[in-house]
């Protein structure tokens, strides 16, 4: 009987492979079931609503000859990507946002909301430009704002 194998039922299949088809169909299910869970657990994280302003905040757009030496070591290590940082020295904090290697030179960046929710100080920057007769260089917009210190912690936006 070399080569012949008689089929019996297993466990209610008839064959080997039915019995384990129906096992990894139930293990896809599983897992597709999981990867959903975490998909719609993940749109839930980002959809929170945001905290809400208590108010503005005064900030002042720091000069580059004004920033301290050890933030200006901070942005030149980091300039080449996009960056955040956020610096104390005891009585004002720096926030600093940089938008990484650009192509020309002519950019400006806005800062259209500074302000204190009940959790954390918010701030939005926008890159505007470059303008029509930008210089053909490489350059590495960023901005640094300060305020008085606060203990809050900086959100970019």
């Amino acid at each position: 009987m070399c080569g012949y194998y008689r089929l019996r039922e297993i466990n209610g299949y008839q064959t080997i492979n039915e019995a384990m088809g129906e096992r990894m169909e139930r293990i896809m299910k599983k897992g597709i079931l999981i990867g959903v869970f975490v998909f719609l657990w993940g749109c839930g994280c980002s959809m929170q609503k945001q905290k809400e302003k208590i108010s503005d905040l005064p900030f002042h757009v720091v000069e580059q000859k004004e920033i301290p030496n050890e933030l200006m070591e901070l942005i030149e290590k980091k300039k080449e990507g996009a960056f955040h940082l956020s610096y104390e020295d005891g009585e004002t904090l720096y926030i600093v946002v940089g938008y990484g290697t650009m192509q020309t030179g002519g950019y400006s960046i806005e800062v259209p909301q500074f302000y204190l929710t009940s959790e954390n100080i918010v701030i939005d920057t926008n890159l505007i430009g470059p303008v029509d007769e930008a210089v053909k260089q490489a350059s590495y917009p960023y901005i640094v704002v300060s305020t008085e210190w606060r203990e809050e912690p900086v959100t970019y936006q």
